[in-house]
C-alpha cells in the first residue's frame, strides 16, 4: 500500500469520526510513544510521509511543501513555528554570535505545510502536525534545542509568557531547551535585540560545554 493510499484511508477514518462513529477508547501510553511506534526511524522515510501528508486541512491551503534544513550530525536544533521569512537574521545570529557555521545547525518547523494563510496554521491542526517534529527530534537526538518565538508552547506544552522565560534553560525529554524571540519579531521590535543577544551568549556557553 502506498503512503498516499494510507493517508487517504486515515482521512476517511477521521471523517467517519466527525460523523459520530466511535473507535476503541484511548490507550494510555508514555509521552510520545505514539510517535515512536507509528512513524519511521529514518529521516528520509519520515520526510516522504511529511511530503505526502494530508491528515489535516493545511495541505489544502499549502503553496509548497515546507522544507526543513537538516544536518544529521548537528548538535543544536532550532525550531520555528512555521517557515522563517527572515532566515538571514538567524544565519547572522548563528555565525556572528554563536560562532559556528550555519551549515552545522538544523532548522525545523512545527508546521510542515507552507500556506499563504498564516492564520490557518495554528489551532486544531497543529496537534496532528506536531507529531512529525517530535519524531524528528527523537531521531536527531540533539544536545541542545533552541525554540524561536511561540514554538516553545507546542514543544514544551507551556503556557508561560515568552517575556518571562526567554533565555532560560528548560527541558524537553532531558534535552536542554532554550526559548528565544523569533527573528521576525526583532525586525518589528528592535528593542528586543539586546535580550536576544544575551540569550545567544548563554546558548554559546552552554553549547561549548555540551559539545
Amino acid at each position: 500500500m502506498t503512503q498516499k493510499k494510507q493517508n487517504e484511508i486515515l482521512n476517511y477514518l477521521y471523517m467517519l469520526e466527525s460523523m459520530g462513529y466511535e473507535y476503541h477508547q484511548d490507550i494510555s501510553l508514555p509521552q510520545n510513544q505514539i510517535v515512536t511506534t507509528t512513524l519511521p526511524d529514518h529521516l528520509e522515510n519520515l520526510q516522504n510521509i511529511i511530503d505526502n501528508c494530508n491528515l489535516c486541512n493545511l495541505h489544502k491551503l499549502k503553496t509548497s511543501a515546507q522544507t526543513d534544513y537538516i544536518n544529521p550530525n548537528s548538535k543544536i536544533v532550532f525550531i520555528s513555528l512555521y517557515r522563517l521569512k527572515q532566515k538571514e537574521i538567524l544565519e547572522n545570529m548563528v555565525q556572528n554570535v554563536l560562532k559556528i557555521p550555519y551549515e552545522q545547525i538544523t532548522l525545523l518547523s512545527i508546521i510542515k505545510c507552507d500556506s499563504s494563510d498564516e492564520n490557518s496554521k495554528i489551532n486544531e491542526n497543529i496537534d496532528i502536525c506536531k507529531h512529525y517534529i517530535l519524531k524528528q527530534l527523537e531521531i536527531l537526538a540533539p544536545k541542545l534545542i533552541v525554540t524561536l518565538g511561540d514554538s516553545y508552547k507546542y514543544i514544551l506544552n507551556s503556557s508561560a509568557n515568552l517575556s518571562t522565560i526567554h533565555g532560560a534553560t528548560l527541558q524537553y525529554n532531558q534535552i536542554d531547551t532554550i526559548p528565544i524571540y523569533d527573528p521576525e519579531i526583532l525586525v518589528k521590535n528592535p528593542s528586543l535585540k539586546k535580550d536576544t543577544f544575551n540569550d545567544l551568549q548563554k546558548i554559546k556557553l552552554l553549547l561549548e560545554k555540551l559539545i
